[in-house]
Order: C-alpha cells, then sequence, then structure tokens
C-alpha cells in the first residue's frame, strides 16, 4: 500500500492553504471570499504516475473530453462538448467568445534561428496543436515550443479569461516535458482537473512523438479555496488521513473503523455529502491504497492524436475513497 508522491504533495498544499491561507478580503470578480496561497508548484513524473486524486472522485473521463474539446476539437462553443461544465459561461449560441479552443486555433510563425532569419529556418504551423505535433518531430532538441491562450488584445472578447494559459513543452532523454502556468486555481476542484487533465494531453503528444510522457511542473500563481468550500476540503482532509494512518501504520484497522464512525457520526458537518457507512468507508479507503497505480491508457495503433477520443482511453486502477463536495461552482 501507497500513497502517491503527487497526492502527497496536493494535500499539503491544499492544508497549507486551509490552515495558513490569506484572507484578505473577497475577490473582487467573483465577489467571494478565499484563503489563498501565492505560487504554488507541483512537479510530478507522468511516467512513473498518473496523476489522479484517490482522497476524492476526480472525473478523469470528463477531464479528457474537455481538454480534446479544446485542444484536438479546437472549439469555443458548448455544443461541441459532451460535459456541461463551461454551460454557464456560454452565450445564448453556444459561444464563450474568443477563448480556450479559438486560441488553440491561431496560427504560429517563427523562425527556428532567430539569429539567422532566412527561409530556410522560417516555420508556419496552423495552428498551435500542431506546432506542437510538428515542431516537436522535426527539432527534438528545440527550445522554442511555447503555446498560450493569453491573447491580451482579446481578452475583453472572452466570457472567461483562461485560467490554464501558457504551456512549455520539451523532449528530454525519450521524454516529453510540460511546464504548466496557471494564473488562477480553484484548489479544490478545478486544480485536480486540471492536473490530470493536462497529463492525458501529455500522454496523447507523447504517444504521436513516439516517446514517453515525463515531468510535469504545474504552477498556479494564485491557488485558493473558496469560503463555501471549506467543509468539503476539511471532509477530503479526514479522508487523507485515515489513508496516512493506514500507510504509516499508526493504527490497527479497528482503529481506523473508529476514525470512519466518528466521521460518519459529523455528517451533520458535511450536508451536502453522502458519508459511507464506517465499514464501507474503511473498505474504500484500503481500495483506494491498493497496489498499482492507475494508468493512462490509449486503446489505438494508430499513433495520430487526431485518429481516437476520450471512449478510445481509460485510467485503469483507478479507486477513490469517497465523491465530496464543494458546493456550488463560482462564477
Amino acid at each position: 500500500m501507497q500513497i502517491s508522491n503527487y497526492e502527497k504533495q496536493y494535500m499539503s498544499i491544499l492544508k497549507n492553504i486551509y490552515e495558513n491561507g490569506f484572507s484578505d478580503g473577497v475577490n473582487e470578480r467573483t465577489g467571494v471570499a478565499t484563503k489563498r496561497l501565492p505560487g504554488v508548484v507541483m512537479t510530478l513524473d507522468v511516467g512513473k504516475e498518473f496523476p489522479i486524486l484517490h482522497s476524492k472522485k476526480v472525473a478523469g473521463k470528463t477531464a479528457q473530453r474537455e481538454i480534446e474539446w479544446i485542444w484536438k476539437d479546437m472549439s469555443n462553443n458548448i455544443n461541441d462538448l459532451k460535459a456541461h461544465i463551461w454551460d454557464q459561461w456560454a452565450d445564448k449560441n453556444g459561444s464563450i467568445g474568443k477563448s480556450y479552443g479559438n486560441q488553440i486555433n491561431q496560427p504560429v510563425c517563427i523562425y527556428t534561428d532567430p539569429l539567422n532569419r532566412c527561409p530556410e529556418n522560417f516555420r508556419a504551423y496552423e495552428n498551435q496543436r500542431d506546432f506542437v505535433r510538428y515542431y516537436l518531430k522535426e527539432f527534438p532538441n528545440g527550445r522554442q515550443c511555447t503555446t498560450t491562450i493569453w491573447n491580451p488584445s482579446q481578452l475583453a472578447q472572452m466570457n472567461l479569461v483562461p485560467c490554464v494559459h501558457t504551456c512549455m513543452w520539451n523532449l528530454d532523454g525519450g521524454r516529453l516535458n510540460l511546464v504548466l502556468c496557471q494564473r488562477s486555481g480553484d484548489f479544490p476542484v478545478g486544480v485536480p482537473f486540471n492536473t490530470t487533465q493536462y497529463a492525458e494531453l501529455m500522454y496523447m503528444f507523447a504517444y504521436e512523438l513516439g516517446v514517453e510522457p515525463g515531468i510535469l511542473t504545474h504552477v498556479i500563481a494564485d491557488a485558493h479555496i473558496y469560503d463555501r468550500q471549506m467543509n468539503g476540503v476539511e471532509l477530503q482532509l479526514r479522508y487523507y488521513n485515515m489513508m496516512e494512518k493506514i500507510v504509516n501504520m499508526e493504527c490497527t484497522k479497528d482503529q481506523i473503523t473508529e476514525i470512519a464512525e466518528r466521521i460518519y457520526f459529523d455528517k451533520v458537518m458535511y450536508p451536502d455529502d453522502v458519508i459511507p457507512e464506517p465499514k464501507d468507508l474503511v473498505d474504500a479507503v484500503f481500495k483506494a491504497l491498493a497496489d498499482p497505480f492507475p494508468e493512462f491508457i490509449i486503446h489505438s495503433d494508430n499513433r495520430d492524436m487526431m485518429s481516437y477520443r476520450a471512449d478510445d482511453c481509460e485510467i485503469t486502477n483507478y479507486r477513490y475513497v469517497a465523491e465530496v463536495s464543494f458546493g456550488e461552482i463560482v462564477k
């Protein structure tokens, strides 16, 4: 039994925000109070551990559908997305403005040697997705493969400005690495979703490039917990505490059952959550800790990332303790 390095990093940050985050007024856009910390970083070896949380459920298939909507479909219309996570930001026609997929669909023109601008060094790519695919195939040691959906001249035309906004891609030792930059991160809900989906995107690009997924460095400029999410965070921390006690052999199974019973009888504190019965909760925690770690599998012999979709992929061995509610999504 073991806890992934990703989960340890994530839960340490979540606890730090919960206990020590700055509470200095409400956000000007949302009008909602938060606890927050600046400059949060997680560094994950995606090839060794696929990053998806076990202390609560993360919708991995939905995460992949959204990242494909952005990067494969290059769409900014919710009618092209099976999930409903963008519905409240869309206009009557389903558009979210010049955001996300609209920006991935912008062309890229570069000189591969900026100091020697000759026709032989000029490259034009139809969109940012193809920039990653074809630039890294031609220049495996290249250092210019940066994509961004943060377009300052068009922010006013976006229904919601991007949270995750910039990706820096590179190959090193036969592995694809990604530095992922996020200006604002709803840490209980949005950040785990984003980490998982960009790990999925790494796998898809790596599969096409014929390399392995490597290091994902996820940087969040403003990592926060909304005031309405505090109960859910506390519940997830209690689930994770059970996981730690089992892995560190600090409790017998009977003592773990007592902890589960206390959580169950405290369920009035978590009105939005369905707390599993004590025996079921203990079983779920042990299953969530069982080997092996989850893996992201692409069930396609065709390495072209445009030849398959989320339903052709799966996250194997994924087990979680329980679903956790964090209240209404902040618009």
